[in-house]
């Protein structure tokens, strides 16, 4: 509550400096002065209007610098352990190799690194790191494609939108459930509901999904009177003709899942791997967010995954965002009602999920084909 407290006083005594000689002040400048004090907010979600507060950490690499790890003994000049910036990637021969790469909260393009490089002497040298571009938009008005390239299936959803029609997707997740191989491309997913996802990994590996809608996180939900009114307008949503049965279904559910108004008691689900003797390759870039995200993590939870590309958005942590409009500004404010953590207790928001190799989006596709004529039986 101390930075909340704090950034109440800042606002305030902003708000004072910016009225003018009528004692108002514009509805942009308003949202400018609430913008700027919360950005220790740590909430993929959280906005207002089209403005987010959140600060994101964006991937930093060498395209041309690479690394052979058998033959190089190298540091970090700053004295930290070069684990946190050396990673594997794939070159354009689909070999694995190291790469340099730093993770940072920054705007900027580029920063510098200092590295030691020790061989038969000690060399050192300042690197320029450019920031990891996301993969342009391959697709334009079409949340889902298929394609093969040299005969390995390659499904690509660009967005999870609850009102898409992605019956495609699982559809074709079945026809090549034969298939040892898959890729699955989520760069510049823009999120939605996954719940087409999930039928998509139970058709092509087999599983039974029916039962599996939540993540796999610790899960604490939030109840009070604007959060019933957005989980009513959801159900809403789904089905506009059931609106008094909507009602009574929420209010039913609500009290048997909360005892007193606030943070409702913590869930603490299994966590234990799905059996899948497949091979997926998971394709995702900064772009890929929310239920895009919700697929990462759900596939973390699966045998013989892999991860190709950059870190994602980071926007799971605060879920099933909805607006809420400001009676006198007219501001929509977006944020979530559910609060969802990894077993791990690591907090993703604007950080991401990291994949196992790190290749700039746009060459990921390319790569991961030779990788696996290089490395995979298929």
């Amino acid at each position: 509550m101390k930075k909340f407290n704090k950034a109440k006083s800042k606002i305030l005594e902003e708000l004072k400096k910016s009225k003018d000689k009528f004692g108002k002040i514009s509805s942009i400048d308003f949202q400018k002065i609430i913008i700027n004090n919360l950005t220790f907010i740590k909430d993929g979600h959280f906005g207002i209007n089209a403005l987010q507060p959140l600060r994101k950490t964006y991937a930093f690499m060498n395209k041309e610098e690479s690394i052979l790890k058998n033959n190089s003994i190298f540091y970090i000049k700053e004295g930290n352990d070069p684990i946190n910036y050396i990673k594997p990637s794939i070159d354009e021969k689909g070999k694995i190799i190291y790469k340099i790469v730093c993770l940072k909260e920054s705007t900027n393009n580029s920063c510098d690194i200092n590295i030691t490089i020790k061989d038969k002497e000690e060399i050192e040298k300042k690197i320029n790191l450019k920031k990891i571009a996301s993969s342009p938009s391959l697709l334009k008005n079409k949340a889902y494609s298929f394609k093969e390239v040299e005969g390995i299936p390659v499904f690509k959803v660009s967005s999870f939108g609850k009102h898409l029609n992605l019956e495609k997707l699982s559809e074709d997740g079945l026809k090549y459930s034969d298939k040892n191989i898959a890729i699955l491309d989520l760069r510049g997913n823009t999120g939605g509901l996954h719940t087409p996802g999930l039928k998509w990994i139970g058709n092509f590996t087999n599983n039974n999904m029916n039962n599996v809608s939540m993540l796999k996180h610790i899960n604490a939900s939030l109840i009070n009177e604007v959060a019933k009114k957005r989980v009513l307008k959801m159900a809403v949503d789904v089905d506009k003709n059931k609106i008094e049965e909507a009602v009574f279904e929420v209010d039913n559910n609500l009290r048997k899942k909360f005892d007193i108004m606030g943070w409702c008691k913590i869930s603490i689900p299994e966590f234990e791997k799905f059996k899948n003797d497949k091979v997926i390759i998971v394709l995702f870039d900064k772009d890929t967010i929310s239920a895009g995200e919700a697929m990462i993590s759900h596939l973390n939870y699966m045998e013989n995954v892999i991860f190709i590309g950059t870190n994602s958005y980071g926007a799971l942590n605060v879920t099933s965002p909805a607006g809420n409009i400001l009676p006198n500004t007219k501001t929509r404010v977006f944020a979530g009602l559910e609060l969802d953590i990894e077993p791990d207790f690591v907090w993703r928001d604007g950080i991401g999920y990291f994949p196992d190799f790190w290749v700039e989006p746009e060459d990921a596709l390319d790569r991961i084909i030779k990788f696996v004529n290089n490395y995979i039986k298929h």
